[in-house]
């Protein structure tokens, strides 16, 4: 086996935690394979040819498996019992004294 290919949408911090197969995977064949992203292979598809693993493409699976004990990845508001999750889109609304505007962002991280 060359590399494990997983899509990264399904990796924190879009996600919660990393998929149980991926953690399966890793163990079985061994932590010395790179965990490569999906669009490296897409791009070795545009190019007609294989790629280098390189920096960009690897995911550091350790550092996902170890960060998701001290990360939050889900937030419950008190007053209305709204929750979000990483990886949500929300409408922010900025106020100043002359206007007001509404943009929309993606949640990254909790602090």
């Amino acid at each position: 086996i060359d590399a494990i290919l997983v899509d990264s949408i399904f990796l924190p911090p879009l996600e919660t935690a990393v998929p149980g197969k991926l953690n399966k995977a890793v163990d079985c064949f061994g932590h010395d394979i790179p965990v490569i992203d999906l669009s490296w292979a897409v791009q070795c598809i545009v190019d007609m040819r294989r790629l280098r693993f390189d920096h960009r493409s690897k995911v550091d699976v350790g550092a996902l498996q170890s960060s998701n004990a001290r990360q939050i990845f889900t937030m419950k508001r008190k007053e209305d019992g709204v929750r979000f999750e990483v990886g949500d889109i929300v409408s922010v609304q900025q106020k100043s004294a002359s206007r007001s505007s509404h943009i929309f962002a993606r949640i990254v991280s909790f602090v």
